[in-house]
């Protein structure tokens, strides 16, 4: 790149913010800055508030809980419609984040009780804003009807949520982390890592470590601990369903393991439970076992890679 005199690099899927940056360094008369650019939430303000984040999903509790703290806020978590709906009208809070796919009552039910609560004891809504690893027509449409103020699609990149946020919350001191910019896999478009690369997108992991609070445990370590426990049961679910053809199961535990895996950067087999979902959603499971092998073979290369992560490295 430096003997063809190219100016820098951009890595896809690319974020508007990096593209901003890398614009605006090439455009300066700082030759430094051409080549180190600096994210632009760096910067950002942090929030103040209090967060009820009603998350199912272990992993995506643990991503939800590092980037929120991260931004200053104070968070308390539902495993799940209902405790949703208890801890909302149990302590006030200021933003709910709510996961729209939940066992039990689901996000948009939950919602619709908590705004009934609210309306029969005259208190103010409290913003609700929806997150789904779903990005299907219709669905912003439906949070909003179910009376959510905003939507978020999972996996959130840290700057996405803080954009969503401060328009609820008031901004407080500069944001703790160094670099709140993030990475995350847009599961509609990623391709396949061949066997020669590694199935785990090491930027996403960065990402991760770069949450991490002082004196505060591991958040790295916590992730991947979580979803190598949790994952094995998915797997086992996944199997039943494309072995019995049971699309809705399908649905369900491929949805699950789409959004966990690409929070720990495994991109590839992300893509391939958004496909198992796709074909439980629309009851057509003809490719099933084909994908599903498919899926065998990542996932024993993405959980060798996760195991090599949290290994004791030899002194």
């Amino acid at each position: 790149m430096r003997d063809l005199d190219i100016a820098g690099q951009l890595t896809k899927p690319l974020r508007q913010s990096q593209l901003y940056d890398s614009l605006a360094a090439v455009l300066s008369d700082d030759p430094k800055a051409q080549t180190h650019t600096k994210p632009r939430l760096a910067s950002a303000k942090a929030l103040s508030g209090h967060v009820l984040l009603a998350e199912d999903h272990l992993v995506n509790q643990a991503v939800a809980i590092g980037m929120l703290e991260t931004l200053g806020l104070t968070v308390v978590v539902a495993k799940d419609g209902h405790e949703a709906v208890e801890k909302a009208a149990a302590e006030p809070f200021d933003v709910i984040l709510m996961d729209c796919q939940m066992p039990g009552l689901d996000g948009f039910e939950a919602t619709e009780e908590i705004r009934s609560m609210e309306a029969a004891s005259g208190k103010s809504p409290i913003p609700i804003i929806a997150a789904t690893a779903n990005a299907l027509k219709g669905d912003r449409e439906r949070c909003l009807q179910a009376g959510m103020n905003d939507y978020l699609t999972k996996p959130f990149t840290a700057e996405q949520i803080h954009s969503v946020l401060s328009l609820f919350l008031q901004s407080g001191e500069t944001a703790q982390s160094a670099d709140l910019e993030s990475k995350t896999a847009d599961v509609g478009s990623i391709a396949m890592p061949s066997e020669d690369e590694s199935p785990i997108d090491s930027q996403v992991l960065d990402v991760l470590s770069r949450l991490q609070q002082p004196g505060g445990p591991n958040i790295l370590q916590k992730v991947i601990e979580i979803y190598l426990e949790t994952s094995q049961e998915l797997k086992s679910r996944l199997h039943v369903a494309v072995d019995t053809a049971n699309a809705t199961l399908l649905r369900e535990v491929s949805h699950a393991l789409k959004s966990s895996s690409a929070n720990v950067g495994a991109n590839g087999l992300a893509d391939l439970c958004k496909r198992l979902e796709t074909m439980g959603r629309e009851d057509n499971l003809a490719d099933a076992p084909t994908i599903h092998e498919r899926f065998e073979r990542e996932y024993e290369r993405v959980i060798a890679a996760l195991r090599l992560e949290t290994a004791p490295v030899a002194t």
